[in-house]
């Protein structure tokens, strides 16, 4: 079984319909929405096909050439995070606004065009701030665009491509035991903080003592939970090796939750793929450059990567009406 067969596997029981029309139900319950049980049926319907066709999409991914795997990639995550959405907004989708991508790319490429250095900016209505606002209660990001390489170097399962080629550690890996987690001190000067700064900038309120040492800190709190851990701002879970990751870099210490990162990601990869035919077929043929490897290593790991963090939220959202 590969890792995106055991991801939707954990969420078989939710391809019944009973089992998911009653989790939404207490879910909308739980979160004060008004919501009629019976109008549940649909809303559980549409989430079960949402589901299916992302997963469909994610396979044929999996499966295709790299010059096509941007556009089915993109297209399987909209519709899982539609499916996300679902769990936590009954009237989804209120108007048409909300079906739009929610981003913008650049028109017409540049002669010089880098794919790492291009960016993407955010629209005020669409999918990406719809899910934003109802998936992670994030209103506003500080930024209003942001640039491919400030996105991926944030993905854990390329942390040891990017410090190699680029020279930079953007990701620092991290040590969890019991109810605790070990951090080093270059963590603190890289990102100009200090720790108290730290935990209430990135873990808010669920520590419970943070202390710092010589060479590291440690933030003690109810870790025991890996899906816990995942819900902090800094940290990042890398399926390859089973091992976490804080952000170590002070350009990118703002907070974006990963499965938004590969939303640009693909969102501008896609379009490029579609739109800029004459460079993408072009890089493809470069086989030795930072531009081709890059890309080529990201698509490789990003369609488990989603599958994992859209399993994640879901059994997350589900886990708070057992």
């Amino acid at each position: 079984m590969n890792k995106l067969e055991e991801y939707f596997s954990e969420l078989t029981p939710l391809y019944c319909i009973h089992n998911t029309q009653k989790n939404i139900y207490n879910l909308y319950c739980n979160s004060d929405l008004t919501i009629n049980k019976t109008s549940t049926y649909a809303k559980s319907q549409s989430f079960i096909n949402f589901l299916d066709q992302g997963k469909n999409y994610i396979k044929h991914s999996s499966l295709s050439d790299i010059s096509i795997k941007p556009i089915l990639s993109y297209y399987g995550l909209v519709q899982l995070i539609k499916a996300c959405v679902l769990l936590v907004d009954p009237e989804y989708p209120e108007n048409t606004s909300v079906l739009a991508h929610g981003l913008t790319s650049r028109k017409r490429k540049k002669q010089d065009f880098e794919f790492l250095s291009d960016e993407i900016k955010l629209q005020k209505n669409g999918l990406f701030v719809h899910c934003c606002k109802k998936m992670f209660h994030v209103e506003h990001f500080y930024e209003e665009k942001f640039s491919m390489l400030s996105l991926i170097v944030r993905i854990p399962e390329l942390n040891t491509f990017f410090e190699t080629t680029k020279g930079v550690k953007y990701l620092e890996k991290v040590l969890i035991k019991n109810d605790s987690i070990y951090i080093n001190n270059t963590v603190l000067d890289e990102l100009n903080i200090t720790v108290d700064t730290f935990t209430g900038k990135f873990i808010e309120n669920k520590i419970v003592s943070a202390k710092q040492f010589k060479d590291f800190f440690v933030i003690k709190g109810y870790y025991n939970d890996r899906t816990e851990i995942n819900k902090f701002k800094p940290f990042h879970f890398n399926i390859n090796n089973g091992s976490y990751y804080c952000i170590n870099n002070r350009h990118i210490s703002n907070y974006i939750p990963e499965i938004l990162a590969h939303y640009i990601i693909l969102y501008n990869l896609s379009m490029i793929c579609r739109y800029e035919t004459d460079w993408w077929m072009e890089m493809l043929k470069d086989n030795t450059s930072l531009e081709y490897n890059s890309i080529k290593l990201y698509l490789e790991n990003c369609n488990d990567k989603i599958c994992f963090l859209i399993k994640e939220y879901i059994l997350d959202e589900i886990q708070k009406v057992k």
